[in-house]
């Protein structure tokens, strides 16, 4: 089995508007303002482990500041590993605050609010 363990896809929306979110999220123009830096979105991602053989892709979501942006981001990276059959599965990253933490353990029951219920694998990084 091949699994490409670190992708990043986006809503066809975000890819049109690159510009503009290069513009308004420094981490994100620094990756992604170039328009050489290429941008995938599901369906690209599938037609590109089809033609390398890979069998299941983990697709990252981004640390946007916006958190509109993150949530709409992280909603598609759900949805489109839902879809998929297994083959992606979706690595959605949380900005909660989480004061005096001390390990994984007092993070995982905020960041997995939901995940049991669509029988996809809870991924921490």
């Amino acid at each position: 089995m091949i699994v490409d363990i670190h992708t990043h896809l986006f809503p066809p929306r975000f890819i049109a508007e690159r510009v503009r979110l290069a513009a308004s999220d420094e981490a994100f123009g620094e990756m992604y303002a170039d328009p050489k830096a290429k941008m995938a979105t599901a369906e690209d991602l599938l037609a590109s482990m089809e033609r390398a053989r890979v069998d299941v892709s983990v697709a990252c979501g981004f640390w946007w500041r916006d958190r509109a942006l993150a949530a709409e981001h992280a909603a598609y990276l759900v949805d489109v590993a839902r879809a998929s059959g297994g083959r992606i599965l979706a690595f959605v990253p949380t900005r909660e605050a989480v004061d005096g933490a001390a390990g994984i353990g007092e993070v995982r029951e905020r960041t997995a609010e939901g995940v049991p219920t669509s029988a996809l694998p809870v991924l921490l990084h």
